[in-house]
């Protein structure tokens, strides 16, 4: 049953990412599948996550859409509280917070940042990469420690 959530997690986001680019003209849908993979685990569910982690924000899809598609109630948390829009009041700082209380979010989030901190995804350093870099090396520190303020 889980791998089969898990290939519904991947087609549904293949679909639904489609056409879309990061910055550099890479297929989008690499990211999830990179974060996926820096996940190293054998857990379906979690790996759903990782393929999901952008789903709710980037792209039209919807919690209802999750739930038609088989997500699971595990799933479909973590991936709302990885979604920065769900809450305009957070700022970064209180985004992560949020992440660190969830335990399946908090290692998407590292793998992502991980991937986003790759130095094959930076091409040009701009002044906008050194304040990105910064931000997100500060908030894997946080994410690694798993705690709280």
């Amino acid at each position: 049953m889980k791998q089969i959530i898990l290939d519904n997690a991947i087609q549904l986001a293949t679909k639904m990412h489609h056409g879309q680019f990061d910055m550099h003209g890479v297929p989008y849908i690499l990211h999830p599948l990179q974060v996926m993979r820096n996940l190293n685990s054998n857990d379906q569910e979690l790996n759903a996550i990782a393929m999901l982690h952008d789903i709710l924000e980037d792209t039209e899809a919807t919690v209802e859409l999750l739930k038609y598609h088989g997500m699971t109630n595990r799933i479909i948390n973590a991936v709302v509280v990885l979604t920065k829009a769900v809450d305009r009041k957070f700022t970064y700082a209180g985004y992560i917070e949020r992440i660190i209380q969830n335990e399946d979010a908090r290692l998407v989030k590292i793998a992502d940042i991980e991937h986003n901190l790759s130095p094959d995804r930076i091409q040009t350093i701009t002044e906008k990469d050194v304040f990105r870099y910064k931000k997100y090396s500060d908030s894997l520190i946080k994410l690694r420690k798993g705690v709280s303020k």
